[in-house]
């Protein structure tokens, strides 16, 4: 709904699972979107009106990270438990999800805490907020940069862990 209220979207679906490309496509074509799947792509550019490109392949979503404005994460509008956030942080990209976190629970709070981290209750609260973000892209900019930072701030946990677990006598 919100891609035929505004012309400056252009959606990326990355289905976790091969798997599920096929059903992806169909389901965004049935929705009358003019679809292209990365494996057809000719180049780098999408051309010819295309409004959603199927991300059927793996391990290609950090290169496609830079060039987004905002990311919804997946697995979170439904008890999935959610996928990875840390990701699209990285990136310094305003994350959106739905409430299903249980799998990433600790750094959904940090990243909501630091404000980089957007929850909402379902498709409807979605577009809302996502268009909101579009609107003010000062704002999305500064949401995108908070959740850079927590990543950085957050470097090297686990080696610190290790190093204190063996300080400790425990390892």
């Amino acid at each position: 709904r919100l891609c035929t209220d505004r012309d400056d979207i252009f959606l990326v679906i990355a289905p976790r699972h091969p798997e599920r490309f096929d059903r992806a496509e169909e389901v965004v074509r049935s929705m009358g979107f003019k679809t292209l799947r990365r494996t057809r792509l000719s180049g780098n550019t999408v051309t010819n009106g295309v409004d959603c490109l199927i991300l059927d392949t793996l391990g290609e979503l950090s290169t496609l990270y830079p060039a987004a404005d905002l990311v919804f994460v997946g697995g979170t509008l439904v008890p999935v438990g959610g996928h990875n956030l840390l990701e699209p942080a990285f990136y310094g990209k305003a994350v959106v999800t739905g409430p299903h976190l249980e799998n990433v629970k600790e750094i959904a709070q940090v990243l909501k805490g630091k404000g980089a981290l957007f929850v909402v209750r379902d498709p409807e609260e979605l577009k809302v907020v996502v268009s909101r973000l579009l609107d003010d892209p000062v704002g999305l900019e500064r949401a995108g940069e908070r959740g850079r930072l927590v990543v950085e701030e957050n470097r090297g946990v686990c080696d610190r862990v290790v190093e204190r677990i063996f300080a400790d006598g425990r390892g």
